[in-house]
């Protein structure tokens, strides 16, 4: 500040500035005035963020407000997000003071002791009531373990027919299945005939030509032979293993030889006993995608980051579909094995992100890389809150609140007077197809969620009910039916079993009618 306002050639000058009358208003208290141009709003550009979780990067929370938790008389606090970590990118939880900022009215507080697990913190002293209080710390969003995963009720059986000869002395008989397990297998039929006893009648036939309905679900063999003797078990044995395609389960199988007695004659018979999927190698997990458990939700196509334990014993997994939750095994499971498996799992991806600072008004762009804008705000995310205030990316499904068109003179509702809430749609007995004896898998007519009100895609069987019966009401009187998988992005379901033709089939399920982008 000059003293003299015009031009003094140099020399010595004095001013002197009497000050008004009366006492100071705040006594002898200094009070610090800054004086020139504020800012209401500051702009960050090219704040690099990860979508997610990271397997590099610790997660940062800016000035999360917990001043509800001040009663005026507690040092005591938690963190909204335990457990609280070091920084240092690799997720190690610590209990340094040092790596939690506090702020109380706006100065900082001291933190005198930590426990990271939990996210608990001790102040030096107790804040009085009605403070503002904001923490800043680090925590790491993580890959989530799924130990012991019960994927035994995927497990198929096989359909057999135990066929017997002429018993003399002893018993003759070969039990017949097929080389696809499940409920498909029960659609096979064996038929014996005796082409000397059939009208008109004919002579025995050779082995090549003592097969009928080839290809077919419907299989007849001729047991006579063209020297005129009866076949015996060890024949129809030996028939079955050249090789007998069926139209739904594969090639028939022949095992359990007992002796070597001739064939009767046999009306069509079904194989009985089928039971669940046409595979007792590949299984579905619940949780998808499987991740490599590095903390960055990385999808894994390696076998060995899954464990699979068969009665207790490990099993070798040969492939490994991660984005689809689908394990190959290099041996098939037999009915009945007890089937558990150990996993990651990583579903931050479609939930929201952390923004590294509080009090955000708004998103000008977002993009793959610096001042680039790849998405579009309110169609790909959207600028919101989490239960702690603290402001973040949505990604899924998301509610905001805005004054639109308002009457003049009148104060208008707001975010302050309307409380949104997001809720998944529990619908009832949607109609998702016919069976028709063979097939087990049915498209719903929406995607299936987890009924969080997020709108996130599930896997898991157990979130839907599906009924099967020549209408909606018969087919909820006669109960649920087992579901061996779910697809919750390509919103399809997979019956153990498949339902009898001409039966409907309906499922009872979440839905969220946003459109998911």
């Amino acid at each position: 500040m000059a003293l003299i306002g015009s031009y003094a050639p140099p020399g010595v000058y004095t001013d002197v500035i009497i000050s008004g009358a009366g006492q100071p208003l705040f006594g002898s208290t200094r009070i610090p005035v800054i004086i020139g141009e504020g800012l209401q709003y500051f702009t960050q550009s090219n704040k690099e963020l990860f979508r997610g979780s990271s397997s590099t990067t610790d997660d940062q929370v800016v000035n999360e407000n917990i001043s509800d938790q001040v009663t005026g008389t507690n040092d005591t606090f938690t963190v909204t997000y335990p457990p609280v970590t070091d920084g240092s990118g690799s997720g190690t939880i610590t209990n340094d003071p040092s790596k939690i900022q506090v702020l109380v009215d706006g100065i900082p507080a001291t933190v005198i002791s930590l426990v990271g697990l939990s996210g608990t913190f001790v102040l030096q002293d107790i804040p009085p009531q009605g403070s503002n209080v904001e923490v800043t710390y680090y925590f790491k969003r993580s890959d989530t373990y799924i130990t012991n995963e019960n994927l035994a009720s995927q497990i198929p059986a096989f359909a057999s027919l135990t066929i017997a000869g002429v018993s003399s002395p002893i018993v003759s008989s070969v039990t017949i299945s097929t080389t696809l397990p499940g409920a498909v297998g029960n659609e096979v039929s064996i038929q014996l005939v005796d082409s000397t006893l059939l009208s008109p009648p004919s002579s025995g036939v050779v082995d090549a030509l003592a097969v009928s309905g080839y290809g077919t679900d419907t299989i007849v063999i001729n047991i006579r032979k063209a020297d005129n003797t009866l076949r015996t078990v060890v024949d129809l044995y030996n028939l079955v293993e050249a090789g007998i395609l069926t139209l739904s389960a594969g090639y028939l199988v022949a095992s359990n030889l007992v002796g070597t007695g001739a064939l009767l004659v046999m009306v069509p018979t079904d194989l009985q006993g089928g039971k669940g999927p046409n595979t007792n190698t590949v299984f579905k997990v619940i949780h998808t995608p499987i991740v490599d458990g590095t903390n960055g939700g990385v999808v894994t196509t390696t076998p060995t980051d899954v464990t699979v334990l068969v009665n207790g014993t490990s099993a070798v997994v040969s492939a490994l579909d991660g984005a689809d939750g689908l394990v190959t095994l290099a041996q098939p499971v037999a009915y009945g094995s007890t089937l558990t498996t150990n996993y990651y799992t990583n579903n931050w991806q479609n939930t929201y992100d952390l923004l590294p600072g509080s009090n955000v008004s708004s998103i000008t762009q977002v993009g793959l890389g610096p001042d680039r804008a790849d998405f579009t705000e309110d169609v790909d995310y959207t600028l919101g809150t989490d239960s702690a205030g603290n402001p973040v990316i949505n990604w899924g499904a998301s509610t905001t609140t805005t004054v639109g068109t308002s009457t003049t003179g009148f104060t208008p509702f707001g975010p302050t007077q309307i409380t949104t809430t997001l809720v998944d749609e529990h619908v009832y007995l949607r109609y998702a197809g016919q069976g028709n004896g063979n097939t087990a898998v049915f498209t719903l007519p929406d995607v299936p969620t987890d009924g969080s009100g997020l709108s996130k895609a599930t896997d898991n069987p157990a979130l839907i009910s599906v009924y099967v019966g020549s209408d909606p009401f018969s087919a909820y009187q006669t109960g649920t039916v087992q579901v061996a998988r779910l697809s919750g992005d390509s919103a399809t379901v997979t019956l153990y079993n498949p339902p009898a033709a001409g039966q409907n089939v309906y499922a009872s399920y979440y839905r969220n009618t946003l459109n998911d982008h």
